[in-house]
């Protein structure tokens, strides 16, 4: 599962989401969808969460956060841990 930091960092920009919307060429109603968690019905083109991310001046990676606490991987995995990714 994913988390959207869209209201988040709208807050933060202090951006509505009507302007937020027209500025990247979907609806409000669009923005308020992806901003619903974890109850969200819609899930967004990855040139949408740019599009969003380059209007609220941050990098993508901050706006799309994986949620890690249904992973199978939860005990091992170096992000839960607090470890550093080895390959």
């Amino acid at each position: 599962m994913y988390r959207l930091n869209i209201k988040k960092y709208r807050k933060i920009k202090n951006i509505s989401q009507e302007k937020l919307a027209l500025r990247v060429g979907v609806s409000q109603g669009y923005i308020s969808q992806l901003e619903q968690y974890p109850i969200r019905t819609k899930s967004p083109k990855l040139e949408l969460i740019e599009k969003i991310a380059l209007e609220l001046k941050v990098c993508p990676n901050d706006i799309l956060e994986y949620v890690c606490y249904n992973c199978p991987l939860n005990t091992t995995c170096p992000k839960h841990n607090n470890m550093p990714l080895t390959f």
